[in-house]
Order: C-alpha cells, then structure tokens, then sequence
C-alpha cells in the first residue's frame, strides 16, 4: 500500500540526503497497519512540488514514550520525537519505521539485447531505443511495436521505463495500448508477460503500473497478472499528466520474482 505524509522541511532535506532513515507514525489507524514492504510518499509542507517516495524495510511497534527512548538511545538512531507529545505516544503507542528513498537512475546505462519478444501468439519489435535526459529524470526506455505472431498486422504499443523515480509512480514502468480493433483478446496481458523479463534483467525487482480509475479494461489486465492494487494518488498540480487533464491514478504493483 501507498500511505502519504507531509514533512517539515529539515525532515524532507534529512530523507533526500539519507541521513534520515528512520520514521515514527503513532499506532492508530493509519501506523497500526503500515506493513514491510508497503510505501510512504512524503510531500515537503513548505513545497508540495518536492515529494519522495520511500519503501517500508522494518517495522517496530513500541508501547509507551519511555520505551521509546530507550529504543532511540539503545540503537543510537536519529528519530524526531516531537512529532508526537507524550500524552498521545502513551495512549496509543507507537510505530518506528526504517524507510529507504527508492529513487534510483541507472548511470552508464547499456540496452540489453531484447529486440525481439514472442509467446507465439504476439510478436514485440523493438521500434526505440530512448536514452534518458538525468536532469529531467527521463530514465532510459525500450518502446515496442506489437503485432500478431508471424505477421506485419500491428496490434498496438508498449513500453518499458528502467529506473525509480518519482514520475513512474505516477506514469508507470510500462505502458501499453491495444489498438480499438484487437482489444478484448488479452494482447495486452501477453505483452506486459513477454516486457516483465526486459525490467528484471535490467534489476527492475518491482514494477508500477498506472490506469485511470474509470479504465475498467486496464484495471481488470492488471488484475489478471496478478498485481496489486497500492494506490489511488491524486496527481500533484506540476505533474505532466495533471497538465494533459489527468486528475487521479491507480496504481498497481508487480513483484518480479
């Protein structure tokens, strides 16, 4: 799951500069059901343009304040406790979480030889190869002409993103189109199968894929695949797909094994 955070300034510079690597959420609705694995995006209070998105890697639930900063000072770790007054950490209890920035662009980037993807059924040719632009956060993609197996007959569109950055959770790792004609076959399923190897070869473990919450046919192939719904995120105003009249996402999660 995605959760959402807004943090002072010092906390989100702390974050992006990975001296912070520790949260505290009190354990009530929200903290309680945080899990491992799960995501934090967190929006910088003083600038709601500048977010971070970073993975849950440990979970610790503490009880009382005392307990608390026994812990704190039995791990030497840095933690801002004044999030929370005492009295709340009391009744409640509390949540320390290990949070990990999952921004990663991919320098000296190499294309790996997937020119050529089939089940047999579709054929993926790669139409090209885009290198990125690091000062724009543009990370390097394969782009995809689909076609029936054997064939010139083209069927669609796909594309594989390879890096984390904030916009591919919004825009996702893959996108994909299946032109009116050829829907309703499960083309796009067959592809996004055949593209998962192109994202784990490039170390790619997890993937993001986005829909609009209205596009029942995407949400059902993302279904199908065996993702997992995390997210439904509005888009922030300076977002690329916020200017071309896009308001909300889904997104899904796959874990490429």
């Amino acid at each position: 799951m995605i959760y959402q955070k807004n943090i002072s300034n010092d906390k989100f510079d702390g974050i992006q500069l990975n001296k912070n690597t520790f949260d505290i959420w009190i354990n009530n609705r929200k903290g309680k059901y945080i899990e491992i694995g799960d995501y934090i995006l967190y929006t910088n209070i003083n600038d709601s343009s500048k977010e971070i998105i970073c993975e849950v890697t440990n979970k610790i639930i503490l009880t009382c304040y005392d307990d608390l900063i026994s812990y704190i000072e039995r791990n030497s770790i840095k933690i801002d406790i004044n999030e929370y007054s005492k009295e709340e950490i009391d009744e409640l209890g509390i949540v320390i979480l290990r949070i990990k920035d999952i921004y990663w662009y991919p320098e000296d980037f190499k294309f790996l030889d997937f020119n050529f993807l089939t089940d047999q059924v579709i054929d993926l040719k790669v139409h090209q190869k885009v290198l990125g632009i690091k000062d724009k956060l543009y990370v390097p993609a394969y782009k995809y002409h689909i076609y029936l197996h054997n064939t010139e007959i083209l069927i669609g569109y796909i594309d594989i993103r390879i890096g984390n950055t904030l916009g591919l959770l919004y825009g996702g790792h893959i996108g994909y189109t299946i032109l009116e004609d050829f829907r309703g076959h499960k083309y796009a399923q067959r592809s996004c199968e055949l593209i998962f190897n192109v994202g784990l070869q490039h170390g790619l473990n997890k993937l993001f894929i986005t829909c609009a919450p209205n596009n029942i046919p995407s949400r059902k192939t993302l279904e199908n695949l065996g993702l997992k719904l995390i997210g439904i995120l509005d888009l922030p105003k300076h977002n690329e797909m916020y200017i071309e009249g896009k308001r909300i996402v889904c997104v899904f999660e796959y874990i490429n094994i």
